[in-house]
């Protein structure tokens, strides 16, 4: 996958400095720090609500953010850019999507990493030995368009609790700004488009009754639209993943 720097976008914390070979600007500030085992084991599950993450494009190059980058959900999906400092460890730098809150004390910008993303900020198993061991590291950081290798497609699936009078899903694998600012759906097949409601992370909700087929729209962080036509099909199913293009 490749990602492509943001310049400006997304909120930026601390003091950027330390310009890229590409002409990006890294921000420093960041603390570093990781959650679960080598294999993954804790973190596959996050408050964005994206269930199995190994079913993502993303898998383990997860990350929680602290409440300043989580931003109550709208957070979900940013990927960023990350390289640790001050540690001779410190020698990649690796991507991250990401997928949970973390209740990271007062720090202004806390990226708390799988495991294996963890290690994937040092080149080999000798380098991301003396990370683990450090536990905490400092970071920098910069925020990047996600490619997922699907286009403008995203993915999104019916919740269990979606009823003819409610309806409930989870939006996924957001490409380009990765976040959402708005989502709208037209249900019966029509392209009139109603707004749905956040309900926690990157689920959102539509109270009323309804029919299917189900258009959906996103508007991006920023300021992007995706549309998916009759992507929730007449004989949808719940926990049914569904690819909106």
């Amino acid at each position: 996958m490749c990602f492509i720097i943001l310049g400006m976008m997304g909120h930026a914390h601390g003091q950027a400095n330390n310009t890229s070979a590409d002409g990006a600007a890294w921000t420093e500030g960041a603390t570093l720090t990781f959650y679960g085992d080598a294999n993954g084991g804790g973190t596959l599950v996050g408050a964005c609500g994206y269930g199995n993450l190994l079913a993502t494009p993303c898998k383990l190059m997860i990350a929680a953010g602290n409440p300043p980058m989580f931003e109550e959900g709208f957070g979900c999906g940013r990927c960023w850019e990350i390289r640790c400092v001050g540690n001779p460890g410190c020698t990649a730098t690796v991507t991250i999507t990401m997928t949970h809150l973390c209740p990271c004390g007062s720090d202004t910008v806390h990226f708390d990493m799988s495991q294996p993303a963890f290690h994937a900020l040092a080149s080999g198993p000798a380098e991301a030995e003396q990370l683990v061991t450090a536990g905490k590291l400092q970071g920098q950081y910069r925020r990047v368009l996600c490619d997922l290798g699907l286009g403008k497609a995203f993915t999104a699936i019916v919740r269990e609790a979606t009823n003819p009078s409610f309806l409930s899903i989870l939006m996924r694998d957001i490409p380009g700004a990765g976040d959402i600012k708005t989502a709208e759906c037209a249900p019966g097949g029509g392209s009139t488009f109603s707004p749905m409601t956040q309900d926690f992370g990157a689920m959102y909700n539509f109270n009323g009754k309804w029919t299917s087929p189900v258009s959906l729209g996103l508007t991006l962080g920023d300021g992007q639209i995706l549309t998916g036509i009759s992507c929730i099909p007449a004989a949808w199913k719940p926990a049914t993943t569904y690819t909106c293009k």
